[in-house]
């Protein structure tokens, strides 16, 4: 789960929002982008998947920025390093609940430090065997 949370850049409200989820997703797999600065949609669609339990079947992902045949433009942004240390676990049925501090290193080198809770919940079809479904910090 502490895997899970430290490859995760979705927080808060961006649960809310697939444009959020999608391009916050990307970050993770940032070192899967070519030169142009795509990523193979494939790649994209199945991290949401397993991570997150989403399809994008018939999502437009940034209809706005440039496109390439199966591929994802990476929005060019900053972006912070996010770190967790799970200290409470607690499960309930199909859901576990983690209690995390989380270490936030921003892209202006800044180190900021919350309090995080993050609900899991069982999906044998991914492959980490969970999808997060909130993880907010406070």
């Amino acid at each position: 789960l502490e895997n899970m949370l430290d490859h995760n850049n979705v927080y808060n409200r961006d649960f809310d929002s697939t444009y959020e989820m999608v391009n916050n997703s990307m970050i993770a797999l940032i070192d899967r982008g070519d030169e142009d600065g795509f990523i193979k949609a494939d790649i994209v669609e199945g991290f949401i998947y397993n991570m997150y339990g989403i399809t994008l079947e018939d999502y437009a992902v940034n209809p706005d920025f440039p496109q390439k045949n199966g591929h994802i433009f990476i929005i060019p942004r900053g972006f912070e390093i996010y770190d967790h240390t799970v200290i409470s676990i607690e499960i309930d049925g199909d859901y576990v609940y983690t209690d995390s501090v989380l270490t936030i290193l921003s892209h202006e080198g800044y180190t900021y430090e919350y309090d995080c809770r993050s609900i899991f919940k069982t999906n044998t079809s991914s492959s980490f065997g969970y999808n997060l479904i909130s993880c907010i910090y406070y």
